[in-house]
């Protein structure tokens, strides 16, 4: 098994916060079913800011990690099966897609044994490279899960968000590739539209949208519980009502939103005036990059 430990650590912290809710088992039932076909077509799960992606993700990567220990265990060597994540725009180095490439291949050939005596200056035979690691180094003994969230938050240097260094067709039976993303921000991006295009006829299965949480209250429990809290019945009736009132633009649908609230009551635990104030119901969710410092 091979992971970077920084994106192995945001990993396994988000997957063990992770709660699960009849919207939440669509998208993972739909991801186990991929991973265990025999396809060479990438997934994409999309989904508006703050819908709970990135946990969802990270419980793909843990599920992979812990199944990749697992087999560690069982026949004490390496692992057959090597799993490789990147969150991106959690890290400098994985904002910019030739940091991003050049790390991924590092990591493939330490994971795979192979030798790289440096780095292309052309950013074209560096894609050429990183394409050659994910389509040509994995068998059938060793197979790749290749996890890339969010891809929005690549910068647009060297095309980043123009997504044509991903491959995400004719990856071979060795490779599952798993990629999220924001929907469009036609003045910011377009991946998934890009992607829908690169996917060609197959869009329609290997598109997986991440719908509004269906069980508000048990998540939002289950938020206040990780920080030993509970919430007033003033409280669950505000946070319920603002879910059933919330409007298309409005977070009040989402987990972060949930998030949110569930951190400001905490905050407010020394402040006995304000323990029935009713939470925000409307907040216009930005882009993740205008708040993802808050989330790491």
């Amino acid at each position: 098994m091979n992971v970077i430990p920084f994106f192995h650590r945001f990993a396994l912290e988000r997957a063990g916060k992770f709660c699960p809710t009849d919207s939440t088992k669509k998208v993972t039932r739909g991801i186990d079913e991929y991973l265990k076909k025999d396809d060479d077509t990438a997934l994409v799960v999309w989904g508006k800011s703050g819908a709970g992606k990135t946990y969802l993700m990270s419980k793909v990567v843990s599920d992979a990690i812990e199944g990749a220990a697992a087999a560690d265990t069982q026949q004490g060597e390496k692992s057959q099966g090597v799993v490789v994540a990147r969150f991106l725009g959690t890290s400098p180095a994985s904002s910019n897609v030739r940091n991003l490439l050049e790390s991924l291949c590092r990591q493939l050939s330490r994971a795979y044994d192979k030798t790289i005596e440096s780095f292309p200056n052309q950013f074209k035979e560096l894609v050429k490279m990183f394409t050659e690691a994910i389509l040509q180094w994995p068998s059938e003994e060793r197979p790749l899960i290749l996890v890339l969230d969010s891809v929005d938050q690549l910068d647009d240097s060297n095309g980043g968000r123009k997504l044509e260094w991903l491959p995400v067709q004719g990856l071979g039976k060795s490779t599952k590739l798993v990629i999220s993303t924001l929907p469009d921000y036609p003045k910011e991006f377009q991946c998934k539209s890009l992607l829908e295009k690169k996917l060609g006829d197959q869009s329609g299965e290997r598109m997986l949208g991440v719908e509004t949480i269906s069980d508000h209250d048990k998540v939002f429990k289950h938020l206040l519980a990780l920080q030993g809290r509970r919430a007033t019945q003033t409280q669950m009736e505000a946070v319920s009502k603002a879910f059933t009132e919330r409007s298309t633009g409005d977070a009040a649908g989402t987990p972060l939103w949930l998030t949110i609230v569930a951190q400001v009551l905490d905050l407010c635990r020394l402040s006995p005036q304000y323990m029935q104030m009713p939470p925000p119901q409307h907040i216009q969710m930005p882009p993740r990059s205008r708040y993802m410092q808050m989330l790491v």
